[in-house]
């Protein structure tokens, strides 16, 4: 357990949303060699109904780990995404498309869901010194059609030619696929899902990407559902494979891939993480928080070892031995924690990754295990 040791301390503050931070979420999905320059960003979500990006202060030297670039205080880079309603959650991905110039302009696609009942996919490009490309975000699709907040929104089966799947789920209790490519005109997507699933008994709170072609979905029903393409290909491109039932009991929050394979991580309003293998068998538990769970993200340690972390009402997120369940910290807050995520690392998983909150307070912090006192801003 000596890689595992580092305790998390306060490292930054990302000061400027005007009410809860109610997700968090790395700018770069993966580490890529050489950087993009979404590396070293994170991007935020709040019930202000803004999504906003923080860049980390530039490290003198060579590449370092990313735990030195986020110190002090630190500004929003820029605003990147607006909603009729608070934003319920961000997920960010990688995208190189043709620039304006000669070669390829390195983009990042954002998608966020809102309780303006619609998601949103913004283009954000980046200009030559890494910056973001003044004046060039734009939302090139929205998606409309559920009745109530949309809880979470995921791009699927993306191909090199721009097309791809997106998922919507939704209060309503409907998990929406939709189709999106870029023969639409900027802003439009089809009029209808290409497919509605309707299996569950409750709002659909949660979804997750397996990336073998399968689907996860949390509900208020207290149930996981799997979703996997059909052999045959056709107008209804998923169907329910396995419901995890009985093992929670209550609302099914949040979802998240292990890293390597190794299954997937639940968190639950009946406080506890609970952990998957890859055929879905349940593992293991995670008990100590004393109130819902809103979040949870996992990463890899060093030694190959996995950790994860969990956001909840009870004011903590706790850092978690994905191997032995062991808590490995409380990490307390001034206020209910809504969101968390880790930032990925170097391949190898050399250092210890960063971890990120997001809280009640309007504040979203860094944390760093190899943080000191002693260092300067």
């Amino acid at each position: 357990m000596a890689p595992l040791a580092g305790r998390y301390r306060l490292a930054a503050e990302l000061a400027g949303h005007e009410d809860d931070v109610r997700a968090v979420a790395p700018a770069l999905a993966t580490h890529a060699h050489p950087e993009p320059p979404q590396a070293h960003r994170i991007v935020t979500a709040s019930r202000d109904g803004t999504a906003r990006i923080w860049r980390g202060k530039p490290a003198p030297g060579g590449p370092p780990p990313p735990t030195a670039t986020w110190r002090g205080k630190v500004d929003c880079e820029k605003v990147i995404a607006r909603h009729g309603g608070y934003v319920t959650s961000v997920t960010c991905y990688s995208a190189a498309e043709g620039g304006k110039g000669d070669g390829p302009t390195a983009t990042m696609r954002a998608i966020t869901a809102s309780r303006d009942n619609t998601a949103k996919l913004w283009r954000v490009p980046f200009g030559a010194g890494g910056e973001v490309a003044d004046g060039d975000v734009e939302c090139v699709g929205t998606f409309e059609g559920h009745r109530y907040q949309v809880t979470a929104a995921l791009l699927l089966d993306v191909e090199d030619g721009g097309s791809f799947r997106v998922a919507t789920a939704s209060l309503d209790g409907v998990i929406r696929i939709w189709q999106w490519g870029h023969h639409q005109a900027s802003g439009q997507v089809s009029e209808k899902p290409v497919q509605e699933l309707s299996d569950h008994e409750g709002p659909v709170l949660c979804l997750c990407d397996l990336g073998d072609g399968a689907l996860l979905s949390g509900s208020g029903d207290h149930t996981i559902r799997r979703w996997e393409k059909r052999s045959e290909a056709g107008p209804q491109p998923y169907q329910c494979t396995k419901v995890h039932k009985g093992e929670h009991t209550d609302s099914v929050r949040a979802l998240q891939m292990l890293p390597n394979g190794l299954g997937f991580v639940s968190a639950s309003h009946d406080t506890t993480l609970r952990s998957w293998g890859r055929g879905g068998q349940s593992q293991r538990v995670f008990a100590g928080h004393s109130a819902i769970l809103y979040d949870v993200s996992a990463a890899l340690a060093p030694g190959n070892k996995v950790v994860l972390a969990s956001a909840s009402e009870d004011n903590t997120c706790r850092v978690w031995d994905h191997h032995t369940g062991d808590c490995l910290q409380v990490i307390d807050m001034p206020s209910c924690v809504w969101s968390v995520c880790f930032l990925p690392g170097p391949d190898g998983a050399e250092h210890m990754p960063l971890l990120v909150t997001g809280t009640s307070d309007n504040v979203a912090r860094v944390w760093d295990p190899n943080y000191c006192d002693s260092e300067g801003d």
